[in-house]
């Protein structure tokens, strides 16, 4: 089994990816930012305290909003991690 040449290649593939495709990035970054906003709302409104939810605390019209945002956005983060894969 030839190591040596996965690991190159592995390294040719990351170094184009990081440094020639920046729409990418881009993309993904933009794609995250509905679950980063979850994430953010629940630790400004200290909504998750060690182990203990207050769930009387949470905004259920924004969290469901950004819940969803965030399904379609991973839809849409799926057709590239495919075409990586395969």
């Amino acid at each position: 089994m030839d190591l040596r040449h996965y690991i190159l290649e592995s390294a040719a593939f990351t170094r184009t990816t990081l440094t020639g495709s920046w729409t990418r990035w881009l993309t993904f970054i933009l794609l995250g930012l509905p679950w980063m906003m979850l994430t953010s709302l629940a630790d400004s409104w200290r909504i998750v305290d060690g182990s203990r939810i207050h769930w009387n605390l949470i905004p259920w019209g924004e969290a469901g909003l950004l819940f969803g945002a965030g399904l379609l956005c991973n839809f849409f983060l799926l057709v590239p991690l495919i075409r990586l894969i395969l």
